[in-house]
Formats: structure tokens, sequence, C-alpha cells
């Protein structure tokens, strides 16, 4: 239970993302600059002189991309390649994203109790359920053994709550105990870095076939940690998988899985969209002669589907860190999205870690022109080793993020990242059988990093 939270903190202080204003909408703030003393110098662009940038979607445009890739002597273009670009987006930004952090938690404890209730509309909200996470959990609780087990409940600091003198991080609801368990939490603005839920029922399911109980804290009990890996699908895969419910194509559970989250009342934005690049497909096996205490002895199978997702800004998708297979890369380039979500039925979204709908932008800079495909493809290939063929797995334009840097290093809640575009490769090098990631400024053209797994 320790690890867990400390693990908490650690996304919330370490990895801050997202925030937006109060009625949780996008919010492009260019009144607020910096001066230029203040400025990070090695951040002003550089001349863009040494290529031809052009027009963002006469730069993206894929018809020169086997022709460039053909020119070289270490690229070839795998057959099921996949291009990231956007379908319109007539300009690109910079800016500094914020993490917008609240201290005072009844400024926000309304619109969580409303989540809950339309995140899971067929439980009845009880009050006791609802817990929080603040001054008092890391004073008290992470350094007291005996209440490791045990998050404050709201009930029983009301007041505190209420006025502001407990400083609440983020709110909790839980019921384990229902027919239908569900964990919901979020920091107080709702969409931002720290948002998940469960709803916990192939989990139930799995229970009520082995005789297992439900564990004390549903946070991160994604149904992929009980199941087998079975094999990854693009998105607009028409295969069709038996659910628990009943069977569903991907591409209609991914439309569904998009819809669901775009549409909820408080993450809804004209700018801001959840987008899922890549499905795992999972097994969930219960064998009866693995399970001593079992309640059943009749097996039992179901698949489900694992979403890995980023989100569009404007048009333009947010650099993310899976691959396929079921891999990950070991080191991850600057801070991209790293978000899961996972339907078990043909109904419902089942489970949603990280949701990053909030975006409070400053000293932002437009930019209508970029460093062309070809160009990026053909300082990719100068920049691997020559003569050893890589298989291009995916070319795309999406924004970039640094690691957080902070306006007051004293101050966690200033946390930011630096936003940018870039040209990203995913490459397989079928040598020494490994993944890499190459990155370039898409303003500049200028190299900015090789990623390997």
């Amino acid at each position: 239970m320790k690890r867990t939270f400390v693990f908490i903190m650690m996304v919330l202080v370490v990895s801050m993302m997202v925030a937006c204003s109060k009625n949780n909408r996008t919010v492009i703030d260019t009144s607020v600059n910096s001066s230029e003393d203040e400025k990070d110098l090695s951040r002003q662009r550089k001349d863009q002189g040494q290529f031809q940038t052009k027009p963002v979607m006469e730069a993206v445009s894929q018809e020169k991309v086997a022709e460039a890739i053909e020119k070289t002597d270490n690229l070839l273009i795998n057959e099921d390649y996949r291009f990231f670009v956007p379908e319109k987006c007539d300009s690109v930004f910079t800016f500094d994203r914020y993490y917008n952090w609240t201290e005072d938690g009844s400024k926000y404890l309304g619109d969580f109790v409303s989540a809950v209730k339309e995140v899971f509309p067929d439980n009845k909200y009880d009050e006791k359920n609802l817990l929080f996470v603040g001054e008092r959990f890391f004073n008290t609780l992470n350094n007291n053994t005996e209440s490791q087990n045990k998050l404050p409940a709201y009930s029983d600091y009301k007041n505190e709550v209420d006025s502001g003198s407990e400083n609440v991080k983020y709110f909790i609801y839980q019921d384990t105990s229902a027919d239908n368990p569900v964990f919901i939490e979020s920091t107080g603005y709702l969409g931002s870095n720290l948002f998940r839920f469960n709803r916990a029922k192939l989990l139930s399911l799995k229970n009520s076939l082995t005789g297992e109980e439900m564990p004390s804290f549903l946070e991160v009990y994604s149904p992929n940690m009980y199941s087998d890996y079975v094999e990854s699908f693009r998105p607009d895969s028409e295969e069709s998988f038996k659910l628990m419910d009943s069977e569903m194509k991907i591409c209609d559970a991914v439309k569904f899985f998009e819809d669901y989250l775009n549409n909820l009342s408080f993450l809804a934005s004209e700018y801001v969209k959840t987008k899922v690049v890549r499905v795992d497909l999972y097994k969930f096996t219960y064998d009866p002669k693995e399970y001593e205490n079992r309640l059943s002895d009749e097996k039992y199978e179901t698949y489900f589907y694992l979403m890995n997702y980023s989100f569009e800004y404007k048009g333009l998708l947010f650099s993310y860190a899976e691959i396929a297979d079921g891999g990950r890369f070991t080191k991850s380039y600057g801070q991209p999205v790293n978000a899961i979500g996972a339907m078990v039925r043909t109904d419902e979204v089942e489970f949603v870690y990280e949701m990053q709908h909030c975006i409070w932008a400053k000293d932002v800079e437009e930019y209508d022109k970029i460093v062309s495909v070809e160009d990026a493809i053909k300082e990719c290939s100068e920049e691997l080793t020559p003569n050893v063929k890589y298989s291009v797995l995916d070319i795309g334009l999406f924004y970039q993020q640094d690691e957080m840097s902070f306006a007051d290093k004293e101050k966690p809640e200033t946390g930011y990242h630096y936003v940018y575009p870039i040209w990203r490769f995913t490459l397989f090098n079928q040598n020494d059988e490994r993944y890499y990631r190459v990155f370039f400024d898409a303003l500049t053209g200028d190299f900015l990093a090789i990623q390997g797994m």
C-alpha cells in the first residue's frame, strides 16, 4: 500500500503534466508571457534556413515518402508502416505547458462528486466512500506502519477539507463491498495528470471463480495484470473477438472508447481529443486446477482490448511511449504520454489509467511552416549506421514534451513542460532485432535523439 501511494506522488510531483481552467475546458493563455530575461535562451527557435520549410499540410504530404526512403541506403518501408500526421492543421505551436495545482480541496469537491456520478451512474453515491490524499496522508499515514492501509475519509475531516485548512491533493472514491465495485481518483482539475477509474468487472468475475478477495485498493488493478498478452493491432483493424458479453470488432471498440472519453462532460474540449494509437489483445483464462479455494470447476476464458492512447491538441498528436508487440522503450526521450485503458465489455470502458484532456499553455508561439517529411527522412538516414537496413514502422509529426522544469524550484506546483513539434521515426533493425526511435525538431530539422529498446 505504501509503495502504491509513493508512486502516485511521484507521478504528481515529478510528472505533473496538465491542467485547465476552473470550468475544465482547454485554455490557451497568450497574455501571460515571461520577460526576455526570464526566458531560456536555448529555446529560441534557430534559423530555419537549413531546410526549405513548407506550409504544414504540404510538408506532411505522404506522396513523396516512398520516393524519399528509396533514395536512402539504410531505410526500408515496412509493409504495415503507419504515417501519423494531422488530417487538417494549418499551424503548429510551441508553448510552456503548466500544471495548475490547487491546494484548496473545497474548491473542486463538487466537481469530483459530479464526475463520480457521471462515470458510475448505476452506483448509488455514498459519502462514506469518499477519501482524500493530502498533508494528513504524507505527515501521518506515510510514516505510520499501522495506518498505511487506511486513507483519511472526507466524512472524518469534513470541516477541515471544506474550509481549506486540510491541504487536499486529490480525492478518491472507492466502493469494494458492492456487487459492482468502483474506483475513481482525480486531482482538482478533472482530466489533468491524475485521473483514473476502474469498474473492476473482470476482476469481480475472476474472484467469483477463484474464491479470491477483492483487493483493498483498486487503483492499479488493470485486467492485463492477471491476463495473457496475445497480439497487437492497429486501431482500424476489423478483427473481432469475444469479450465478456459478446463479440466486437477492434475498430468499433476503439470508436466507443474514444467517443466515451471525449464526451464526458468534464473532459469535453474543442481542441483536445483522446486518440487510440494501438490495441493490445489480451486473454483471461480460468483453469480450476490452478486454484485450491476455487468456487467453480468450470473452465472460463474471455478476450479484452487494452487501449494504448495519447491525445491530439488542435489536430496534432502528442508523442507516446509504447510500440508494437506489447513492448515499451526502456528509456523515454522527453516526457511522452503513457496512458492505457481497457474494454472488457462492448458497452462500457472498464479501466482508465491517466487522462490528460486539459492544456494550460503560456508563451505560445505559432508557426505555419515546418521541415518537410522528405527532409526529415533524409536526415534520419544520415543519423543512422550506413549500410544497415532499418525497417520503417512509422513516421509521424507529433508534439514533444521536454522533461519537467520549474518556474520556482521551491514550488512543485510551478512545474511545466516545454512543448514543440517534432518528426519521429520508429524503426526496427533486423540485425540486432531491436526497435529504435529517432527524433528531429520539426521547425529547424535539428537532430534531437536516437532512442533504443
